[in-house]
């Protein structure tokens, strides 16, 4: 076999991994795929794979540059938008190793989402609020988005900002921290998990100089539904008194960031201005016993006083 027909072969083996359909082999060795109702080209470029998802065709122009805009910075690839010689398209690119396998099924796992927020751009919240009334959870506070900026990436996945299900779920506290940081506070709700018993639903909201990333156990075999609602609809209450309060405190930025696991057992503060110095989540992050605890400290730390709460008398967290 040629060096050519390898290359090629381990082309079609990735685009393959994806459970994509091939369409065709271009006479260059690139290949021609779908992927469900996404278009796609992969190929070999400097010893790495390169793919491109193509996610709308010829989409008005103001509108497909708008949507780009909102979805720089993703945790994988690149949204682009391009015209062409024969019409214009937004497509997400990605390049990495061939033996990525993973970061190739979360490249495609991103596509379909940019694929779905792009077909839902008009429907302005309504699934978030559909999904969650019906399953008795409470709107949790969306800081400084509006609803009708909030996008259907798929069942059970929102956001003013995309970021894989998958990725919240193994509560990658770095990337959020990373995110808010370059791009802003965002708005981010996602349900995922694997296996039988291991599912949970996670959040990333903030407004004025807090932001919050919690996650709670939700949806497992093993869970205890009633429980589960309890625990989630009291962190966003608390969640809605406290951003509500620090979304009126001056702040150029976001200065701290509440880290939350219901499941994994993590509760601490972040100081983002440390990770901005260059230090690590593990070096910026203070922990504490309690989510009542770190709204506490939030509160003295923000110079909060019951009034600020919406209280004449005092807030039990």
């Amino acid at each position: 076999m040629t060096d050519a027909n390898d290359t090629t072969r381990r082309v079609r083996d990735a685009v393959e991994s994806l459970e994509a359909t091939i369409i065709g082999v271009t006479d260059e060795g690139g290949v021609e795929f779908t992927l469900d109702d996404i278009d796609g080209f992969a190929r070999a470029r400097r010893g790495k794979l390169r793919i491109s998802f193509f996610i709308a065709v010829d989409p008005d122009p103001a509108e497909a540059e708008l949507f780009v805009s909102e979805h720089d910075g993703l945790p994988s690839g690149e949204a682009q938008f391009a015209e062409l010689d024969d019409g214009s398209i937004i497509r997400l690119l990605v390049e990495m190793p061939f033996n990525s396998g993973d970061e190739i099924l979360i490249a495609a796992e991103t596509a379909r989402a940019l694929r779905a927020g792009w077909v839902n751009r008009d429907e302005a919240g309504a699934d978030l609020l559909s999904t969650l009334g019906a399953d008795g959870i409470a709107l949790p506070p969306l800081g400084t988005v509006d609803l009708a900026d909030v996008r259907t990436y798929g069942a059970w996945s929102w956001g003013s900002r995309y970021i894989p299900p998958f990725v919240l779920y193994m509560f990658e506290v770095q990337l959020v921290a990373r995110q808010i940081i370059d791009h802003g506070p965002f708005f981010a709700l996602a349900h995922a998990g694997h296996g039988f018993n291991s599912y949970g639903l996670s959040l990333v909201t903030g407004a004025g100089p807090v932001a919050a990333y919690v996650q709670h156990g939700y949806g497992g075999a093993y869970s205890n539904p009633l429980r589960d609602l309890i625990e989630i609809n009291a962190t966003y209450s608390r969640l809605h008194v406290l951003l509500r309060a620090a979304s009126r405190v001056p702040s150029d930025d976001v200065r701290w960031l509440i880290a939350y696991s219901q499941f994994r057992g993590g509760a601490g503060i972040i100081d983002l201005a440390r990770v901005r110095g260059g230090e690590v989540v593990d070096q910026a992050v203070e922990t504490y016993d309690s989510e009542p605890e770190i709204c506490e400290t939030l509160v003295e730390r923000l110079s909060l006083d019951n009034f600020d709460l919406g209280a004449a008398g005092s807030v039990s967290w």
